[in-house]
């Protein structure tokens, strides 16, 4: 979407997985999956077995995107 390529201008990398194992990419901070709901994401498990985006109305700036465009402090 338009956000989401937005967003790389502004420094945030891309938070999906490309393949079936994952939605999103691994947080190297926490070790879990980035959220799914996070615009760089955007990728959800569905009941299916597959994953559904949604909305932008839906979507969320999550804190390791925020700290990428510098809305909130980097962590040390």
């Amino acid at each position: 979407s338009f956000i989401h390529e937005l967003m790389h201008k502004l420094g945030a990398s891309d938070k999906y997985y490309d393949g079936p194992e994952h939605a999103c990419k691994i947080d190297p901070e926490t070790g879990e999956e980035y959220s799914g709901y996070d615009i760089m994401c955007h990728r959800v498990p569905d009941p299916f077995g597959g994953y559904s985006t949604h909305a932008l109305t839906d979507l969320i700036i999550s804190g390791p995107t925020a700290r990428e465009i510098g809305w909130l402090p980097i962590k040390y």
